[in-house]
């Protein structure tokens, strides 16, 4: 299996992830807490790339079924219901819920390229389902990391390098590594005791440290916290397979959404 991990998701092309299995990881924190919220119960997360457009989700698909969530420069969006701090996304907000979600970084990834198979969603918490569903699949991997504001990230590169790490001790036989791989196995093998001082040192953490989301850093540094790895698939990220809604907007009761939705 070839590995290729890229440091934001400028440095992809189409052309580079074309055939291949994909994950992308925001480890602070939108990653981390669509995982959650989908372990919460929520429906679906539709990532979006621009806050207008998540409202343009909730008009179509309809208030009661839909919750705006995101942030801009880690701060909840004006009239949102939820901000990008996982510790929001309890079963009693997000269960039977869809979330329409724009992140300054983490959301992005998904919107950028055309994807010929479901997408992964990598973190910390949901690490060995992650594993698993490589696994299961065999094809040549990418990893996109979200990075911040367009730059290296080094929570994203812990994840990505934790999550090869468990997969050189898979039952994979073979596994080459880009440059960039190496760098992030070597990132995590040199931290691996120390996933929260990394996270708490890094950036980005450090920022939402200063914004009071101290918990949400301590919390997105947790291991194999949940069993599922959701996937990218049709517009929407699902733990099930995505319904057909093409023909019309309105969301029926049960099933998730929204395949054929066009915004």
């Amino acid at each position: 299996m070839r590995i290729d991990v890229y440091f934001t998701p400028d440095s992809v092309t189409q052309k580079k992830i074309d055939g291949r299995q994909v994950v992308v990881i925001d480890a602070l924190r939108a990653s981390s807490t669509i995982v959650t919220a989908l372990a919460n119960g929520a429906r679906a997360v539709i990532p979006v790339s621009e806050s207008a457009m998540a409202v343009e989700v909730r008009t179509k698909l309809g208030s009661e079924h839909v919750l705006l969530g995101g942030e801009q420069g880690g701060i909840k969006i004006e009239n949102f219901d939820l901000g990008n701090s996982p510790l929001e996304y309890k079963s009693e907000v997000v269960n039977d819920k869809i979330v329409a979600m724009s992140t300054t970084n983490g959301t992005r990834p998904f919107t950028m390229f055309r994807y010929n198979r479901a997408v992964r969603v990598g973190s910390f918490l949901n690490l060995s389902a992650t594993v698993k569903q490589i696994c299961a699949s065999g094809l040549d991997l990418a990893f996109i990391c979200s990075g911040n504001n367009g730059d290296f990230s080094l929570e994203d590169t812990l994840v990505a390098g934790g999550i090869i790490d468990k997969l050189a001790d898979s039952t994979i036989s073979e596994i080459e590594l880009n440059d960039s791989a190496k760098l992030a196995a070597l990132h995590f093998s040199a931290n691996r005791d120390r996933l929260l001082e990394s996270f708490q040192e890094s950036e980005h953490g450090k920022r939402l440290v200063s914004l009071g989301f101290s918990d949400d850093v301590t919390y997105c540094a947790r291991i194999d916290v949940f069993d599922i790895s959701p996937q990218f698939e049709d517009g929407q990220i699902s733990i099930s397979d995505p319904l057909d809604l093409s023909a019309g907007d309105t969301l029926p009761s049960g099933g998730l959404p929204i395949k054929g939705l066009e915004l």
